[in-house]
């Protein structure tokens, strides 16, 4: 999850003024822009920036800026809200209908959806911008986020932040009050609090009366699958007697051992949504422990040409959802999920086919009435 790095109001007001002016300029069928800032529009209210459009054919056009420093899908959602009441206080019989458009350091394309269902434009510093006033249409996208700030112990898939959105996902028909997520997280109270205001901003997550219940479940592994989280380099072995024995003799190996260990990626798919062929067996195995599961089960490690995966995880938390099927330890649906998508070849066609046929149907039968814990 990235995080905005704080922009003071009037360097952000100032540096939208430009932007706005250039993009509107280069129309050929405009001939005049006039950009006033803090503007006021009706007892109380003021507007950050207000643009009065000519066009060619002598028609005017007004824009209603509304500059704000966080325009996460909820913030957005919010300031075109606001918004709507500028637009109320400006409108006059027997001219075109001003229209509203969102100001910020970045917009993503989960805001700017939001923006349009709301009837708003939007305009970004990092060069995005979809506005639409009368004939005239700008629309500028797939601009990447140059404001933002890596902060990984506060980003929602941290590892220990990671657990919040693992559990709604694993279990997306229930109502969690925060201390019993906390617990259920083996984490600080506080932590969720903060995973929840990620969540909020995000829509990913709803508040009700009986908790916080997910909303949007493939919004927000997709948001995961982005947030491209370093993990550890799996070790490879090599198994002389083929990837179906190996695969076998590791889960009983760290069942002897009494560790922690399942079947992930294309070797977990094959038991639960089996899709695509698949030359090489992957593991997580509990940290510190590796080296014995790998030894008991008679595999051979190796720089190259392997075709045995073994994986520590990167929280204790990727073991969460596991299940067996077959004698064999398989890793949760979310964690399948999360490795096929990092493969090589066809890792991710296995993870949409594993959403599709698996994860699809649990969430959206989860997603009618839930209950609470």
């Amino acid at each position: 999850m990235k995080y905005l790095v704080r922009v003071k109001e009037a360097d952000l007001v100032t540096r939208l003024h430009d932007l706005l002016a250039d993009a509107l300029g280069g129309i050929p069928a405009v001939c005049g822009v006039d950009i006033e800032a803090e503007v006021l529009v009706g007892e109380g209210k003021r507007a950050d920036l207000v643009t009065t459009i000519e066009t060619s054919d002598g028609q005017r056009y007004r824009l209603v800026v509304e500059a704000k420093a966080n325009a996460e899908p909820r913030r957005a959602r919010d300031a075109a809200h606001q918004l709507g009441s500028l637009l109320d206080a400006l409108r006059k019989p027997g001219t075109p209908d001003p229209v509203g458009v969102l100001g910020a350091p970045y917009v993503s394309d989960r805001a700017g959806d939001v923006l349009a269902e709301l009837g708003v434009g939007y305009l970004d510093l990092a060069g995005n911008a979809r506005l639409a006033v009368g004939p005239l249409y700008v629309e500028r996208t797939g601009h990447p986020n140059p404001h933002a700030d890596d902060r990984p112990l506060a980003s929602l898939f941290a590892p220990k932040t990671s657990r919040i959105p693992r559990i709604l996902l694993t279990l997306p028909d229930t109502v969690w009050r925060l201390q019993v997520l906390a617990d259920e997280a083996e984490v600080s109270i506080g932590l969720v609090a903060k995973a929840k205001a990620s969540l909020l901003d995000g829509e990913y997550a709803r508040d009700t009366p009986d908790g916080l219940a997910l909303a949007d479940p493939d919004g927000l592994l997709d948001a995961w699958l982005a947030a491209d989280r370093r993990r550890p380099r799996p070790r490879g072995y090599y198994a002389l007697d083929g990837v179906a024995d190996a695969e076998r003799r590791i889960c009983d190996a760290a069942r002897d051992l009494g560790v922690r260990g399942v079947l992930t990626s294309f070797s977990g798919a094959e038991r639960v949504a089996p899709h695509v062929r698949y030359t090489h067996a992957s593991a997580i195995v509990e940290a510190g422990a590796l080296t014995r599961v790998a030894d008991r089960a008679g595999l051979r490690p190796v720089k190259t040409g392997a075709n045995v995966q073994l994986h520590e995880p990167y929280d204790e938390y990727a073991f969460y959802g596991a299940r067996e099927v077959d004698g064999l330890n398989v890793a949760g649906d979310v964690q399948l999920v999360l490795d096929l998508a990092r493969e090589k070849g066809r890792g991710e066609e296995a993870a949409d086919h594993l959403r599709r046929h698996i994860l699809a149907p649990l969430w959206a039968d989860a997603l009618g009435p839930r209950r609470p814990r």
